[in-house]
């Protein structure tokens, strides 16, 4: 059909061409003067073109005998060069979209064929150094988030490797519900992880009260039925973060001093406001409110107002500066910025991130780098990609101790066995990820002696508060 209809036009065309208008009468054929729209020829089942016998169609005499090998009619040769030139073009056609699909197949498997780097750091002299007594010298927090999966790992770690903890997932609105729904809470695994970093005399970060993404954990699963049901949503809402943030708050009063309030308000990759059930229902003013409310639920509270930037100098991240300034302004009680700082598909520059905090610093608010990791495999260019993995830890960790106003660093787990982007797609088919600061086999890894050597070098005047 498609052959057919593109010889219908051809004809139609070299009419025009020939008699150098569209209104040319006729077109010569076998000797004889057709008329001016002579339509495409038919096909027979054996594949020849009819082109004689004339029958009539919907606007003009068709043909209908064969136009055979030896025909040297002008319609015919017309008729056979553009047929030629047609499975020509058909013919590049099919060529290019091997080629493209080549390339894809190419592009795919270096992408996400697995790669091994050599582990240079195994062979190298041992250190004793411990890295949490040097942070708390430089009043500086480095901390983990602690994983179901890395409960017993903290408990050996912790004051010689890190001196902050927080809970992952246990303290996640969702995940404090039984089976994820409105209406009663088990504190039970959150209470565990909270003694346990109190036991160990770890500063503790709440994480995170209100969450648009994944129901059943970062919020309840049936909150969305809850609002359609509700004769007025918006009121609904409000009620129902009020309950949540009193009775969390009210909970862990005394053992959690900061907290995570808002956790990703901005779409993951673009540079607007995420659609979640809190943006659908009470619009931007939903950070506010659940600023306010946390403010009243407990004044003693650090409120923080948590994002994830994958550059610090795009649209992204000036659209997030953008909403911190503007709750500033109008006086909502935010006192530090989060940024969460998950490396994952290129590298963000030091210096871009180191100026990004001043500006954040120039506000009056404090800055906490809150989940760090490094996917190893950005670093494939370079020789010794763990190796390299390591300076960027240590310059990342430089520019926050060099900046007054950045508290510290929490890594997003503790070793590379347990990380999350392992179980993520297409990050877990393009391992190895390898991202913090120990290893599959909890060996410290370049990127651990990366943050000692920048923690040596921390300024001396570092103010702030100690863990």
């Amino acid at each position: 059909m498609i052959a057919h209809s593109a010889l219908h036009r051809i004809n139609r065309a070299i009419a025009h061409e020939w008699h150098g208008t569209r209104t040319a009468p006729y077109l010569l054929h076998d000797g004889e003067r057709l008329p001016r729209e002579v339509p495409s020829p038919r096909w027979h089942s054996n594949g020849a073109l009819a082109t004689g016998g004339w029958r009539r169609g919907p606007r003009a005499l068709r043909p209908s005998h064969r136009c055979g090998p030896r025909d040297e009619s002008r319609y015919c040769r017309t008729v056979k060069t553009w047929q030629l030139g047609l499975r020509r073009i058909a013919k590049i056609l099919l060529y290019v979209s091997a080629a493209a699909f080549a390339l894809a197949i190419l592009a795919a498997a270096y992408l996400f064929w697995p790669r091994s780097y050599a582990r240079t750091y195994v062979d190298a002299p041992a250190t004793t150094d411990a890295v949490a007594p040097l942070a708390s010298a430089a009043r500086f927090r480095l901390g983990a988030a602690v994983h179901d999966t890395e409960v017993d790992t903290f408990a050996a770690a912790a004051g010689r490797d890190f001196n902050s903890m927080t809970p992952a997932n246990a303290t996640k609105w969702g995940n404090l519900l039984v089976g994820g729904k409105l209406g009663k809470y088990d504190f039970t695994t959150a209470d565990a992880l909270v003694e346990l970093a109190l036991a160990k005399a770890t500063h503790l970060r709440g994480h995170a009260l209100v969450w648009g993404r994944y129901p059943g954990a970062g919020h309840p699963s049936d909150l969305e039925d809850v609002l359609k049901a509700a004769p007025d949503p918006k009121q609904r809402l409000e009620q129902i973060l009020r309950e949540h943030i009193d009775a969390v708050l009210a909970h862990f009063h005394g053992r959690i001093p900061q907290w995570d309030v808002v956790n990703e308000p901005l779409h993951f990759w673009k540079p607007i406001w995420d659609d979640n059930v809190f943006y659908r229902t009470l619009g931007p003013e939903f950070v506010a409110t659940a600023f306010r409310l946390a403010h009243a639920a407990d004044p003693s509270l650090e409120l923080v107002l948590n994002e994830q930037l994958p550059q610090y100098d795009d649209e992204h991240a000036e659209k997030f500066f953008e909403i911190v300034q503007q709750l500033q302004q109008s006086g909502v009680p935010v006192h530090g910025v989060g940024l969460q700082s998950h490396v994952l598909m290129v590298l963000p520059s030091v210096a871009s991130l180191e100026a990004y905090m001043h500006r954040i610093a120039e506000l009056g608010l404090f800055i906490e780098i809150t989940e760090l990791d490094v996917r190893l495999r950005l670093f494939a260019d370079d020789p010794d990609p763990y190796a390299a993995q390591g300076r960027y830890f240590r310059d990342l960790a430089a520019a926050c101790a060099r900046q007054p106003a950045c508290r510290g660093i929490t890594l997003w787990g503790i070793s590379d066995r347990f990380t999350w982007i392992d179980e993520e797609p297409p990050f877990r088919w393009m391992q190895p990820n390898d991202p913090l600061l120990f290893d599959q086999d909890n060996r410290r890894k370049p990127a651990y002696l990366g943050i000692i050597d920048a923690l040596r070098r921390a300024p001396p005047t570092r103010t702030g508060r100690l863990p």
